[in-house]
């Protein structure tokens, strides 16, 4: 009787440590892919500010009025994504993409954030 219940014993602890290793390693990867955002965030405020400092300083420069045209504008923010995305390692990407599933799309509503708060 008593080896029957250290044989339920040892197996309900076996089940109580699986569930916490699954929910240690569901929380960690739940970490992991918020640092990978916050790289992203940074690697994507980074490159807007370069080029705004940069490639958009000299178009302006070349426009007769000083201002970029639509497809300017355009081609600076997929010069920005380009760039950002160059940045980017492997494994960020990764995790990144576990929180947003479309981080293309993420990175492109983040440099219009940036590129919109420049400009206030």
């Amino acid at each position: 009787m008593e080896s029957i219940l250290i044989q339920a014993a040892s197996v309900i602890i076996m089940a109580l440590v699986g569930c916490s290793l699954a929910l240690l390693k569901k929380r960690t990867n739940s970490e992991v892919a918020k640092q990978a955002l916050d790289s992203v965030d940074q690697i994507v405020t980074t490159v807007v500010g370069s080029v705004a400092q940069t490639v958009a300083k000299e178009m302006r420069k070349d426009s007769a009025n000083g201002k970029l045209t639509k497809n300017q504008q355009a081609e600076l923010r997929m010069a920005a994504l380009s760039q950002a995305k160059g940045l980017l390692r492997k494994e960020v990407s990764k995790a990144a993409e576990t929180q947003v599933g479309n981080l293309s799309r993420y990175m492109q509503n983040k440099i219009e954030e940036r590129v919109g708060e420049s400009k206030r």
